[in-house]
């Protein structure tokens, strides 16, 4: 089971590129056996998601740990000093981070998951030979719906016109 959340983690790490500081922490936790091994008990998919989303609704103004989130700081700390403070607020809080990974969910609402869509949605169309609507059942505020609203990168091969380009790194076959 570590052995398969150390990948989550790594490649949490590799595609947090808009955020060095969990850039950063997902790295660091890929490296360390005893947050993997916590991190495994967590329930709730996908784990690295769950495990940073309950640090963070725990984390309150006073923790040191608060002085790298933006969220919590005008003026984060650099992540490379924060996976310590991390760690040990995670192994403070294992129960109530267990408890939340047992009993909640996260939306991510993560624009770039549409980029999956498009390739779905053409090659349905293309089968029906007709358009093809696409309804939305969930709380992404409808940015779901407006796939021919971006540009889409498949490495290379571009589709759609706008400034708002989603770049898609291609994985195996």
């Amino acid at each position: 089971m570590v052995a398969g959340v150390y990948e989550d983690f790594a490649r949490w790490g590799r595609h947090a590129v808009d955020s060095p500081l969990y850039q950063t922490l997902a790295e660091a936790v890929a490296e360390d056996d005893e947050l993997l091994a916590i991190a495994s008990q967590i329930e709730r998919l996908p784990r690295p998601n769950m495990l940073f989303a309950a640090v963070q609704f725990l984390l309150g103004a006073e923790d040191q740990l608060a002085r790298f989130y933006a969220s919590r700081t005008e003026s984060p700390l650099a992540p490379e000093g924060a996976f310590p403070l991390f760690k040990g607020f995670v192994l403070d809080h294992v129960e109530r981070i267990l408890e939340i990974g047992r009993t909640r969910y996260i939306q991510t609402n993560e624009i770039k998951r549409v980029a999956a869509l498009l390739p779905a949605m053409m090659r349905e169309a293309d089968r029906l030979g007709e358009p093809v609507h696409l309804i939305e059942v969930g709380a992404s505020a409808g940015l779901n719906l407006c796939l021919d609203r971006y540009r889409y990168d498949f490495g290379g091969l571009e589709f759609g016109h706008s400034d708002v380009v989603l770049r898609v790194e291609l994985d195996g076959d």
